[in-house]
């Protein structure tokens, strides 16, 4: 090759690594360019945490491939200019989760725990009876049948029954030396081997495991689960909150319906319907408990 075309060549390499060599320099330190606004930007990222596999994620209702990147409990979605962006997860089988991010420079916006609830919940019967209350506390369910009569069984065989009347009467009768009396009601302790029973205007702290029973001089006041600090739709009709098995959610019971709350105020706010038509319900990190007229059902959350 003549030497001046060697020359050519040599200066057209250097050239061209002074202009791909910057490039490259800023993209390893995280600089994109930005073809909406005509500049480099640095990117930042989007972390879902709790992915379900076979999820499918959009991001402004462009599908993004699942390359199932780990990162710190989470799946990352990486590079991603600084702005807002609608995600949505979806899954066959489950209804959609749906949140605006914003992403800034250098930074990775969090997502809360991801819980998809089935479009179709299969709901198990728990008891073959009909019955007016029940209690979960724990593997332990405590319930009322039609006659008023209070029963304790676990939940894992729910047959296999102890009539907690008897049992109240017996050590009423042997330990405190007091004629037999009706339980009136009946609340969860801290331990799913005790339970709070009421008999008149009386409180006792029943211990099913080591068969005592203690007088108390009234009823312990409940765990208040208190509200999260942004706007819930119809507050004034929450009849109860219970504590879901992370704490990024909570289960709230209004009339009729059971809802699960992503406590994040971000928008859209995430509260899904779990079960209509519930009287009452009742969870145990596993399973929701459902009291729908005189039945008792549950299906795995």
């Amino acid at each position: 090759m003549p030497l001046e075309k060697r020359k050519s060549v040599l200066w057209a390499l250097v050239t061209l690594f002074l202009i791909i060599g910057p490039a490259i320099v800023l993209y390893a330190y995280g600089w994109r360019w930005d073809f909406t606004r005509f500049r480099p930007v640095r990117v930042g990222g989007i972390l879902l945490r709790g992915l379900p596999p076979e999820a499918r994620i959009k991001i402004d209702n462009r599908l993004v491939e699942n390359q199932d990147e780990r990162f710190l409990g989470g799946t990352l979605i990486a590079n991603l200019a600084p702005g807002k962006y609608f995600v949505r997860v979806e899954k066959d089988g489950y209804r959609p989760w749906e949140k605006k991010m914003i992403v800034e420079p250098e930074t990775v916006a969090e997502s809360r725990p991801l819980v998809l609830v089935p479009e179709n919940s299969a709901e198990q019967r728990l008891l073959d009876i009909k019955i007016l209350d029940f209690w979960v506390n724990g593997g332990r369910l405590a319930y009322q049948d039609k006659n008023k009569n209070y029963f304790l069984a676990d939940t894992a065989d729910p047959a296999n029954r102890i009539n907690l009347g008897i049992l109240f009467n017996n050590l009423r009768e042997r330990i405190l030396k007091l004629p037999r009396a009706l339980i009136s009601s009946l609340e969860t302790a801290d331990n799913p081997n005790r339970w709070l029973i009421g008999s008149g205007k009386s409180w006792y702290v029943l211990d099913v495991k080591k068969l005592t029973l203690e007088p108390i001089s009234k009823k312990p006041p409940k765990e208040n689960i208190p509200l999260p600090q942004f706007a819930l739709p119809e507050p004034e009709k929450i009849e109860t909150i219970s504590n879901y098995k992370d704490p990024d959610h909570l289960i709230i019971q209004y009339p009729g319906r059971v809802m699960l709350l992503e406590v994040d105020d971000r928008e859209p706010l995430n509260l899904q319907l779990l079960a209509e038509g519930v009287k009452k319900h009742a969870y145990d990190g596993e399973r929701l408990y459902l009291l729908r007229g005189a039945e008792i059902t549950y299906f795995e959350l």
